[in-house]
């Protein structure tokens, strides 16, 4: 029998009728004779909903607590499509992330994945269950429950798929990974064939399709990616290891990062030494670094982080008693935006260059260029002006397209 993992997001299963449709969905794919690992995310909001209502009680509220909270999202939606499904008359088995077998270790609220343990969901599959898991959450040796961080959900299904050596498909609001965020660019071009490889520039850099861990993990265990819509039938990006392109320069899309924080640390004196420790420090506690713009050593050093915006506060409770030590402070910008542009050849042709050079100057000329490789440019930009700078980009790099990217001929569900 052949398997499959499908992992829908909180948008998907966004409200009961929502659900109802993603049940109807599962059922329609299990008529073949498939068996279906389900993996869902929280309903809608609620993830920030069990954040915010955390946050009223206490400024730090306990690790452990919170993780145990946030675990609550994932594992309602997963009995809620259980329920849905049996309306259906389909046969199915919930599992909390820990009880599908994803060990982690780590801390709460970063945790990564270190196994996945199939037993149990082999068992439901040779019952011929549907198995829907709880995603973004695992469990420790300790049996402590832990989430995984933002995108958990998405790691936690390409886990379980390159586990079971199966593909995974992953279902969200959009028909398939298009050339810029719909929100900002409604008319962006749709992606049908990716490299692992693109898809994990692309969701570095600011694409909210998958996350980057999951495609990461993907590459590394050769899992493929189907990447689609929940509202419609129609079969979405693929994602695989066999989808490079060769030496023909190619623009794929312009991401965006408009929750980057930039972290200055003014005032240390220091050397190569100091860089490293810092960075050490971060990814001790799992905090991912999205960039090192600059960093100078002299008798006063200049040391640049940029992180996210969710990962704003633990890299400050780490860093600031390292960088007081030394003399200096941390000084935080959440004013700026990363804008990129991801492709082959981006640099090898001048062209490229030159016309997404041109276009991000006159949007804004105080742009900083961070980056410039082969396969991205990136600049710094003012918050307020990054959406002008995507679509100009899209514009001249022939990134949009007139026709529908994806006609919805058969609705899902």
């Amino acid at each position: 029998m052949t398997h499959v993992v499908m992992k829908f997001g909180g948008t998907s299963v966004g409200d009961t009728s929502r659900l109802r449709a993603v049940a109807r969905h599962i059922a329609h794919r299990r008529r073949d004779g498939t068996g279906i690992v389900a993996v869902v995310s929280a309903m809608g909001s609620t993830t920030d909903e069990l954040l915010a209502r955390a946050a009223e009680l206490s400024e730090r509220p306990p690790p452990r607590e919170l993780d145990l909270l946030l675990a609550t999202g994932e594992c309602a939606a997963a009995n809620l499509l259980c329920i849905a499904l049996a309306e259906l008359g389909v046969s199915t088995h919930s599992f909390t992330g820990g009880a599908a077998g994803i060990l982690t270790s780590g801390t709460f609220g970063r945790a990564r994945i270190v196994d996945v343990d199939t037993t149990a969901l082999t068992r439901a599959l040779d019952a011929r269950q549907v198995a829907v898991v709880a995603g973004f959450q695992g469990a420790r040796s300790d049996g402590e429950a832990t989430t995984l961080g933002r995108g958990g959900s998405d790691t936690s299904a390409v886990a379980i798929a390159a586990a079971l050596g199966v593909s995974c498909e992953i279902y969200s609001d959009v028909p398939a990974v298009l050339a810029a965020d719909p929100r900002v660019v409604p008319d962006a071009a749709p992606r049908w064939v990716l490299s692992h490889e693109a898809m994990a520039s692309m969701s570095a850099h600011g694409s909210k399709v998958v996350a980057r861990r999951a495609v990461d993990l993907a590459a590394a265990r050769d899992v493929a990616l189907h990447i689609r819509s929940s509202w419609t039938w129609q079969p979405g990006t693929l994602v695989s290891s066999g989808s490079a392109t060769l030496e023909t320069p190619t623009v794929l899309a312009v991401s965006h990062n408009s929750s980057a924080v930039l972290v200055m640390v003014q005032g240390v004196r220091g050397d190569a030494a100091t860089l490293a420790q810092l960075l050490a420090a971060l990814g001790s506690a799992h905090i991912d670094v999205h960039l090192v713009p600059r960093t100078t050593f002299s008798a006063t050093s200049v040391i640049e982080f940029i992180v996210g915006a969710g990962d704003h506060g633990a890299a400050t409770e780490i860093l600031e008693p390292l960088v007081r030590r030394r003399g200096g402070r941390l000084v935080p910008r959440t004013d700026v935006a990363l804008v990129s542009i991801v492709g082959t050849g981006l640099i090898s042709y001048a062209e490229i260059a030159g016309t997404a050079v041109a276009a991000v100057g006159r949007r804004c000329p105080t742009a900083e260029l961070l980056i410039a490789s082969a396969t991205v440019i990136t600049w710094l930009v003012p918050a307020v002006v990054a959406n002008d700078v995507v679509r100009d980009l899209c514009g001249v790099l022939n990134l949009r397209t007139s026709a529908t990217a994806c006609a919805p001929d058969a609705v899902a569900g």
